[in-house]
C-alpha cells in the first residue's frame, strides 16, 4: 500500500513522486542551461563515432569507450599538464596511421639497445610526486621485447619504479601502456628504451603528467600543454527552484576514477553542498561551518548507483549499489544555495551518468529500489 503525506505519495520500495531534478548525460549528451560548466581550456574526449574529439574553453565533455561506443556520460576532470612535450609529432610527421580514428603522428625510435634522447630526455621529476606515463606503442623491425624504464643522469635505473615491458604483436597494432612511479629525489631523468641493436618502434600519443591516475589526452607540439580544471555548478534560482530546504535524496550514477588525495577542502561558502568527488567523499556544510564527508569508493572499474539525503537536524546519510543506508545523527542546517562537483581542491576524475533529486528524505526501502 502507497504511504500518503500530506503533499507527496510513496510506495513502501519506490517513490510514486516525480523528482524534481532530472540530468540525463549519458543520453542527453547535453547540459541543462541551468547548470553553469567552467574550464579554462580546450580538452579532448572520443565522441560517438570514435574519434578523438577537442572542445573549446567551458564547453562540456561527453566521453564514449573508444572500443564499443557506449556513452560514459559527463567527464570533469582535475587540472593536468603535459610535460611530454611533442605528443602528436613525436619528432616525426603523420604516417597515415589512425588509432581512435584519429589520425597519428608519430616517430619511428631507432632504440638500437639504448634510447633516451630527444622528446624521451630531461624530465624535471620533483621528489615524492607520483607521475603517471601513457602512450602507444608498435613494433618495428625488431622481433624481441622492448623495456620502457626511467633512468637518472648517471643512467642509472631510478630505484623502485615500475617498468614496461613490450612484447611485438602479430597484427602490427598499437599497443597502449601505462605506469606510474615516483622518486627520492629530484632532478633531471630520461625515460629509457632498452631493446636490441638495430630496434626501432613507432610512439604515439605520449602523455606524462603529474598525477597517481591517467586522464585524458592532452595533446602538445613543442612545449607543454596545460588542461584546466573543470566544475559543475546549480546556484541561485538554478537551485532553488527544485530544491527543498529541509529535506532532499540525490541519486547518481557515477564512476570516480580518481584515487589519492591529500587533505580536506576547506569551502568558503555557506549553506551549499559540494560533491567533492576525490579521495571518495560528498562533502556537505552547515551554517557553523562542519564539513562533513560520506566516502564514495574510488578508482572503481565501473558505475556505482549512490544516494545521498540530508533532512535538516535529523542529519543525513548514504547508500551505495543497494546496500544498507548509513546515517549520522550530526545536523547539516539548511540547503538553499547550491550544489557544486569538483570545487575548491578540483583534484578529482569521474564520469556522470545522471542525477536526480527528490524535494523528500526518502525511505531506507525506497534507497536501496533506486541503487540496486
Amino acid at each position: 500500500m502507497p504511504l500518503i503525506t500530506s503533499d507527496l505519495e510513496f510506495s513502501d520500495d519506490y517513490p510514486t513522486i516525480e523528482p524534481s531534478l532530472k540530468l540525463d548525460f549519458a543520453n542527453a549528451r547535453a547540459l541543462d542551461p541551468r547548470i553553469t560548466f567552467t574550464r579554462e581550456s580546450v580538452a579532448t574526449y572520443v565522441g560517438s563515432n570514435g574519434l578523438i574529439e577537442t572542445v573549446g574553453n567551458n564547453e562540456p565533455r561527453f566521453d564514449h569507450d573508444p572500443t564499443t561506443g557506449e556513452s560514459l556520460g559527463l567527464l570533469i576532470e582535475e587540472s593536468r599538464t603535459n610535460f611530454f612535450e611533442n605528443s602528436e609529432t613525436v619528432g616525426g610527421t603523420a604516417t597515415g596511421d589512425f588509432f581512435r580514428g584519429k589520425e597519428i603522428h608519430n616517430k619511428t625510435v631507432n632504440i638500437n639497445q639504448l634510447y633516451f634522447a630527444s622528446d624521451f630526455a630531461n624530465y624535471n621529476i620533483q621528489a615524492g610526486d607520483v607521475y603517471t606515463l601513457t602512450g602507444f606503442i608498435r613494433a618495428g623491425s625488431q622481433t624481441g621485447n622492448i623495456l620502457i624504464r626511467w633512468i637518472d643522469g648517471l643512467n642509472a635505473p631510478v630505484s623502485g619504479v615500475n617498468n614496461f615491458s613490450y612484447t611485438p604483436t602479430t597484427d602490427g597494432e598499437f599497443v597502449s601502456f601505462e605506469f606510474t612511479f615516483s622518486q627520492a629525489f629530484s632532478g633531471s631523468c630520461n625515460c629509457a628504451l632498452t631493446g636490441s641493436s638495430g630496434d626501432d618502434a613507432d610512439f604515439a600519443i605520449m602523455q606524462l603528467e603529474k598525477g597517481s591516475f591517467p586522464t585524458s589526452y592532452i595533446p602538445t607540439s613543442g612545449s607543454t600543454v596545460t588542461r584546466q580544471m573543470e566544475t559543475m555548478s546549480l546556484s541561485g534560482s538554478n537551485f532553488s527552484s527544485w530544491n527543498n530546504q529541509s529535506e532532499g535524496t540525490y541519486i547518481m550514477s557515477i564512476k570516480n576514477n580518481s584515487t589519492n588525495i591529500s587533505g580536506l577542502p576547506s569551502p568558503a561558502r555557506t549553506q551549499s553542498i559540494f560533491l567533492f568527488l576525490g579521495n571518495g567523499g560528498h562533502f556537505t556544510k552547515n551554517l557553523t561551518s562542519n564539513v562533513q564527508m560520506a566516502q564514495l569508493p574510488v578508482n572503481t572499474t565501473d558505475y556505482r548507483k549512490w544516494a545521498f539525503y540530508h533532512h535538516g537536524a535529523n542529519g543525513y546519510g548514504m547508500c551505495i549499489n543497494g546496500n544498507t543506508p548509513t546515517e549520522s545523527s550530526q545536523p547539516i542546517g539548511t540547503s538553499d544555495t547550491s550544489i557544486i562537483f569538483n570545487d575548491i581542491q578540483g583534484q578529482t576524475s569521474f564520469y556522470l551518468k545522471s542525477l536526480f533529486y527528490y524535494p523528500k528524505r526518502l525511505t531506507n526501502a525506497q534507497l536501496q529500489a533506486l541503487t540496486q
